[in-house]
């Protein structure tokens, strides 16, 4: 029952009770700016800190948004490179909307009913 008791205190204390580190650091600031205690940290104000936080979240931002628009260039140009080897297969261009409209693209590709 000790060991327990005593491994579920490590994993609150290792999980800091629920609070992400950047949380607990942003309280304990709020904390000692409160109090007036001068301690490592305190040396930003709050304005500071949330645009510490904000610059953050926007460089997060970003860096998925070049992600997404790499993955749609790479998109278009795996869809390029197929409409290029369908030119090439076929002999001339075509569209896929009208040859599936005449019902031919079934007939290319599906011969067994």
């Amino acid at each position: 029952m000790g060991n327990e008791l005593e491994e579920h205190y490590r994993q609150l204390d290792y999980r800091f009770y629920g609070f992400t580190r950047r949380q607990l650091m942003k309280l304990a600031f709020e904390f000692t700016e409160f109090k007036g205690v001068s301690i490592r940290f305190n040396w930003l104000t709050t304005e500071e800190i949330d645009e510490i936080v904000l610059k953050e979240e926007e460089m997060k931002k970003q860096k998925k948004q070049e992600v997404e628009r790499k993955e749609e260039e790479m998109k278009k140009r795996a869809h390029e490179e197929r409409m290029i080897k369908m030119e090439e297969w076929f002999g001339v261009r075509y569209a896929p909307r009208l040859l599936t409209h005449l019902g031919m693209l079934k007939q290319l590709f599906f011969v067994f009913p």
